[in-house]
């Protein structure tokens, strides 16, 4: 790793703040400047890039940059270990033959990634769950078509993943899907897979908390769901925007978190749902 490197990579995702390129600078210096961090942060690169045996899920459950390196390292860290697999990220496009569509679309996700933590949350730093999922991109696990993201699990499987920065209209939900199946074919060699989402979106209790015209409502309804773990902590993220905190200082700004904050102050619990795509009701639309 070295500043040309951090340039390159800042470039080719369109980031061009010099404070941010500043801090990732001075994040370099402090790992190659101390043997022991400098082999922990190889080490996590391996887990990143090149390991295959899933080590990666084990970080899901670390929760901040210290508790990685068993050491105080610099906030920046994160990012660094995205910024040095954008080489890798630019040689998977090319071997997966994406095109200018998805290889953009990957790109500004990735800028997206490296930045929304700091500069929209306003924290120090990407957190650990944001540095995984950039990894979904570089390691070309993603391809995104309108409203939908779709990773490929296996040769019979593919997640969908639904990105926070759009309304969910149910209707651009379906288009996508039925969109989707030419495009894994393309990319993935995959025909026909079974589509599967775990998400907060399909959580039973919030099923019966919303209306039927919803669109979190009608989301549901395109899936076999079956109740998942308990997901307050997605909640507390993509409905109201915050680290966790007291029940009774959640925002009411949209009858959404009204009705989930009244649920939860009543001693209630919200879990994840897991659901399986009904085809035939995609097939309706075609």
């Amino acid at each position: 790793m070295n500043k040309e490197i951090i340039d390159n990579a800042l470039s080719y995702y369109g980031i061009n703040d010099e404070w941010y390129r500043k801090q990732c600078y001075a994040c370099m210096k402090t790992i190659k400047t101390d043997n022991h961090l400098m082999q922990k942060f190889e080490e996590l690169l391996d887990v990143l890039y090149v390991d295959k045996t899933q080590k990666i899920n084990r970080l899901w459950s670390i929760e901040s940059a210290e508790e990685l390196f068993h050491q105080p390292v610099h906030p920046f860290v994160t990012g660094v270990a995205l910024l040095y697999g954008f080489q890798l990220h630019q040689k998977n496009m090319f071997e997966h033959h994406f095109d200018e569509v998805q290889q953009s679309i990957h790109k500004i996700r990735m800028k997206e990634v490296l930045t929304k933590d700091i500069v929209q949350r306003r924290l120090e730093s990407i957190r650990i769950s944001q540095m995984i999922w950039g990894t979904y991109f570089i390691n070309v696990r993603l391809v995104e078509v309108g409203r939908l993201q779709y990773e490929y699990v296996d040769v019979h499987t593919i997640r969908i993943h639904i990105p926070a920065d759009e309304k969910l209209d149910v209707s651009k939900v379906i288009h996508s899907i039925a969109c989707s199946k030419d495009i894994l074919k393309r990319y993935f060699e995959i025909e026909e897979p079974q589509y599967v989402c775990d998400s907060w979106l399909l959580s039973p209790e919030i099923h019966q908390l919303v209306s039927k015209n919803s669109n979190i409502y009608q989301f549901y309804e395109l899936f076999d769901v079956s109740k998942g773990y308990g997901c307050i902590r997605d909640i507390f993220d993509f409905v109201y925007q915050t680290k966790e905190c007291d029940y009774r200082d959640l925002a009411e700004k949209t009858s959404l978190q009204r009705s989930i904050k009244n649920y939860l102050l009543d001693g209630n619990y919200i879990h994840l749902g897991s659901g399986i795509l009904k085809q035939r009701q995609i097939k309706d639309f075609v």
